[in-house]
C-alpha cells in the first residue's frame, strides 16, 4: 500500500512474491525469503482488502489477465481458511501467530479460536472476489461470492455479537473468551455499512471513549485501562502500523472520516518524532524494539500522503 500510488508495478510484485509460494491448498507461508518459506503459521487473509485498495489507486495497472490471476489466488486462500477449524460457519485461527496478533489477550485461553477479525477479512475478500468477477464480466460468479459474503456476515453478527461488542469464541465448544480487552475485537468496523447502524454506533463508542484505546499517539492494541495492558507488551498495548492502517480505513468506512484523519495525524506525528520503530508505546509514543521497520515507514507514507491538501 505504501508503494501503490507511486510504484504500482512494484506494489503488485510485493504481493506476487508471496502468492507465488501459495500451497495448492490455498494456504500462504507465514513468511518467505530468498532461502526458504516458513509454514508453521500463516497470516490472516488481508489480501483481498489490500488488492481492493491497490486497484482503486491505479486501475490501469490491473488488466484482465492480472485480475484473473488475483481471483485464483484469493479464491484459493478463502478455501484454505474455510476448510480449517470452524465454529459452525465461522472459521478459526489455530494460533495467535496466524492472526498476526501473536500474543493478543483474546488468544490467552487457547484455540482454535473463532474471532471476529478473521470473518471480517474473509467477507472483505469475498467482496473483492465479487468485484473482480464483475470487472471480468462474470456476473454469476460475482453473485455467488456476494452470497457467501452475506452468509458469513450473518453468522458473524449472530454468533459473535454479545449485544455491545464482538467477542471471540473457542471453536471446540463455543465458549466465549473472557480474557482482556483486545483491539482485535473491533476490526469488524471495517465492514462499514454491512453492519447495522446500532451495532456500528456501539462499537465506535467502545473504541473512541477516552482513556481506553485512543491515545494522543494513536490506537493502542489493548485498552489502556485493561489489567492486562502492558506498555511494552507486543500486542497487549503498543501501537502498530498495520492496525493503524486498518483502523483508519475502518473509521472512514464507518462515516468517521474526521476521526480517521486525526488518528492518521497522531500516528504520523509520533513516527516523525520517535522514528519508524516496529511498534510504539501507546502512552508515551516511544519507539520499541526494531528502530527501523518497513511496515511502519510504509504506513507513514500512505497516511501522510492522505493528509496532504
Amino acid at each position: 500500500l505504501g508503494l501503490g500510488q507511486g510504484a504500482p508495478e512494484l506494489a503488485f510484485e510485493q504481493m506476487q512474491v508471496i502468492f507465488n509460494a501459495q500451497d495448492p491448498s490455498g494456504r500462504l507461508p507465514d513468511y518467505i525469503n530468498d532461502r526458504y518459506a516458513y509454514w508453521a503459521f500463516t497470516k490472516p487473509p488481508v489480501h483481498g482488502w489490500t488488492f481492493a485498495h491497490l486497484r482503486a489507486m491505479t486501475p490501469d495497472a490491473y488488466p484482465a489477465a492480472r485480475m484473473a490471476q488475483m481471483l485464483d489466488w484469493l479464491e484459493a486462500q478463502v478455501g484454505a481458511w474455510m476448510s480449517g477449524p470452524r465454529l459452525a460457519l465461522l472459521p478459526g485461527y489455530r494460533h495467535g501467530n496466524d492472526a498476526g496478533w501473536d500474543n493478543a489477550t483474546c488468544f490467552a485461553e487457547g484455540g482454535p479460536l473463532a474471532s471476529p477479525d478473521l470473518a471480517t477479512f474473509l467477507i472483505l475478500q469475498l467482496d473483492e472476489i465479487a468485484s473482480l468477477h464483475l470487472a471480468l464480466d462474470q456476473p454469476e460468479q460475482a453473485q455467488d461470492a456476494i452470497q457467501r459474503a452475506d452468509a458469513l456476515c450473518e453468522a458473524l453478527c449472530r454468533d459473535l455479537w454479545d449485544g455491545s461488542r464482538f467477542v471471540a469464541r473457542l471453536c471446540q465448544d463455543g465458549r466465549q473468551v473472557q480474557t482482556g480487552q483486545s483491539l482485535l475485537l473491533y476490526l469488524p468496523l471495517l465492514l462499514g455499512k454491512r453492519l447495522p447502524a446500532e451495532m456500528r454506533a456501539k462499537m465506535l463508542d467502545g473504541l473512541l471513549q477516552p482513556d481506553r484505546f485512543l491515545t494522543v499517539h494513536g490506537i493502542a492494541t489493548e485498552a489502556t485501562d485493561s489489567p492486562l495492558y502492558r506498555a511494552n507488551g507486543y500486542w497487549r498495548g503498543p501501537i502498530w502500523a498495520p492496525t493503524t492502517a486498518l483502523f483508519v480505513d475502518a473509521l472512514i468506512r464507518s462515516d468517521r472520516a474526521e476521526t480517521a484523519a486525526e488518528v492518521a495525524l497522531r500516528y504520523c506525528a509520533m513516527c516523525n518524532a520517535q522514528g519508524m520503530a516496529e511498534n510504539h508505546d501507546a502512552l508515551t509514543g516511544r519507539g520499541l524494539h526494531d528502530p527501523a521497520f518497513a511496515w511502519t515507514s510504509a504506513t507513514f507514507l500512505r497516511l501522510a500522503n492522505s493528509l496532504l491538501p
